[in-house]
């Protein structure tokens, strides 16, 4: 949805360019030929340079229903970008076949020598906006995605927005757009759950909220009162409010957790890659524990606000 608002502002800047590479994509992947040319190149340069990572790469075919596909493909020609560039100088071998097709050949190659394409792929399809929406969309729909990663991860997602604009000077209305965005899904989730689950993680608890000087153990106490009114009904447990300062203060039975959720998580690095995601995150996400419904923007958990 993010991405959706994005491409809706960006229309006029990415569509012409996006169909260009729609197109450079589908003709390469017709051209077997070419395709065996791209690998003969990066054979050579492998061969000659060690510092090359010697891995041979080919063309992606988006699928027309998946952003991320999309975003994989421009990836992988801003990728090939070198490659690409090359093959103009066999002309001849890019251009054959009837008249149609000699034209459509030099039509692709009028795009690869197009500084402007490239620009514009990598500005607005690649690196600059869209990677970090296609890094946090991997980590969401993965099948152990966790509750508390959601906010962790918008809060993660406008940070790094904020300092597209501000180190790379990039477009203010753009990266607002996307920011708005993110702010508009948050606005809509339901809010206590997923902050309940960054409280309840033993790895995080209160400290991604460090810098809310009103989240006090009286708005988690609310917050948590709610959540279980909400699955149990009924009147919430006097004993669940000494379980909650117990596990906020690592005393009684949660005594050792700290030590434990560090172990645990240790070996889990060792054990697995994985992109991640810091203990105090810089969130900029806005708190939830002003009201007792209805919450701020997201912008400000963990946060700058």
């Amino acid at each position: 949805l993010v991405a959706g608002d994005y491409f809706k502002l960006t229309k006029a800047n990415l569509l012409e360019y996006s169909e260009m590479a729609g197109d450079l994509i589908a003709w390469l992947r017709s051209k077997t030929q070419i395709l065996g040319l791209m690998r003969d190149i990066q054979v050579a340069i492998n061969a000659t340079d060690e510092a090359t990572n010697h891995q041979v790469l080919t063309v992606i075919r988006p699928v027309l229903t998946r952003w991320t596909s999309h975003y994989l493909a421009y990836k992988r020609i801003l990728e090939l970008r070198w490659v690409l560039e090359t093959l103009p100088r066999n002309q001849r071998r890019l251009t054959t076949g009837n008249a149609q097709a000699q034209k459509k050949g030099n039509t692709m190659i009028t795009i690869i020598k197009n500084p402007l394409f490239w620009y514009a792929l990598a500005r607005y399809g690649i690196k600059k906006h869209l990677e970090p929406l296609a890094h946090a969309s991997c980590i969401m729909q993965a099948t152990h995605a966790r509750l508390d990663q959601v906010p962790l991860i918008f809060g993660s997602l406008i940070a790094e927005y904020r300092r597209i604009i501000i180190e790379d000077g990039d477009e203010d209305s753009l990266i607002d757009a996307i920011i708005t965005s993110i702010e508009k899904r948050w606005q809509k989730s339901d809010q206590d759950i997923f902050v309940a689950a960054v409280i309840l993680h033993p790895g995080h608890k209160t400290a991604p909220f460090s810098k809310i000087p009103y989240l006090t153990s009286a708005s988690i106490w609310s917050l948590l009162s709610r959540l279980w009114e909400r699955f149990f009904g009924g009147i919430v447990p006097s004993k669940m409010f000494t379980e909650m300062r117990n596990y906020l203060d690592g005393q009684g039975d949660y005594a050792n957790l700290a030590d434990w959720a560090t172990h645990i998580e240790r070996e889990a690095t060792e054990r697995v890659s994985s992109m991640p995601f810091s203990k105090e995150p810089t969130c900029h996400l806005k708190p939830l524990f002003v009201h007792t419904r209805g919450y701020p923007q997201i912008r400000s958990i963990c946060g700058l606000e």
